[in-house]
């Protein structure tokens, strides 16, 4: 009777766990695709021209990448 026990605890556990990763999986959708098409693309784009597939403009483009330390005070992209 304990290992059914500890199987069914086990298990609710297990659910409980899936259910969390399938509404991250849900809610980081947006980032997937922004990363599929920004990121993996084999295209160079320009800020100007990766602001405007975006929909957002060339300034706060680059406000954003330097809040998030990609890129240096000028622009210049941190190397990895």
């Amino acid at each position: 009777m304990r290992l059914a026990a500890d199987l069914e605890e086990q298990n609710a556990a297990l659910s409980i766990e899936n259910h969390k990763l399938e509404v991250k999986v849900e809610q980081d959708a947006p980032k997937v695709v922004f990363h599929d098409i920004f990121v993996v693309s084999h295209k160079k784009y320009n800020a100007a021209q990766a602001a405007k597939i975006i929909g957002t403009g060339r300034t706060s483009l680059l406000q954003f990448t330097r809040l998030k330390g990609w890129v240096t005070r000028s622009n210049e992209p941190y190397q990895e």
